[in-house]
Formats: structure tokens, C-alpha cells, sequence
């Protein structure tokens, strides 16, 4: 009986050649958003403190100043219970 010799195949890599580029830019935007999420962020610069208020929600439970402790926050007191046509009386927000 003759034996069948197959010849032998060259190794083969992993990835073709045109893909390495994509994921070597691939592994590079993973290692740069882990390090943006690593990060230390400084606090924001304190500008003014606020009053204390007390309030009450729509669900009629108490709102107030320690609800919000340590986080910014944006407040507009804007009567928005009308029994008849009002007018828009708020001027627009500053631009930022």
C-alpha cells in the first residue's frame, strides 16, 4: 500500500494581515476609555450656597435643601398651575 504524503501547510496567523491595524486601534480605545473611567475628577468649584427650602413635591411628600446635598442642581420656581390662558412670563435661560 502506497502512503498519500500531504503537503505540508504553511502556519497560518491568527488575523489577517488587514485586520491587526483595526485591532490594534480597537484595543487602543478600550485601554483610553478604562483609563477615562480610572480617573480622578476634580470637584467643581463651589460659586455661591444656596438657602435652605423646604417644599413639598407633586405627590405632596417633603422636597427640600438636603434631598439635594452634594450634588448640583438646577432650580426654576415657576407658578405652573393656571385656572385660565397665561401667558409665557419666564425670560429664556441665559446662553452658557
Amino acid at each position: 500500500m502506497d502512503t498519500l504524503h500531504l503537503p505540508a501547510r504553511a502556519p497560518r496567523n491568527l488575523l489577517p494581515v488587514s485586520s491587526k491595524p483595526r485591532l490594534v486601534a480597537v484595543l487602543t480605545a478600550a485601554l483610553f476609555i478604562v483609563w477615562l473611567a480610572c480617573r480622578r475628577e476634580e470637584p467643581l468649584e463651589r460659586l455661591w450656597v444656596a438657602p435652605a427650602f423646604a417644599l413639598v413635591d407633586q405627590q405632596g411628600r417633603p422636597f427640600g435643601s438636603a434631598d439635594l446635598a452634594g450634588r448640583a442642581a438646577v432650580l426654576s420656581f415657576v407658578y405652573t398651575h393656571c385656572t385660565d390662558t397665561a401667558r409665557y412670563s419666564r425670560r429664556p435661560w441665559p446662553a452658557c
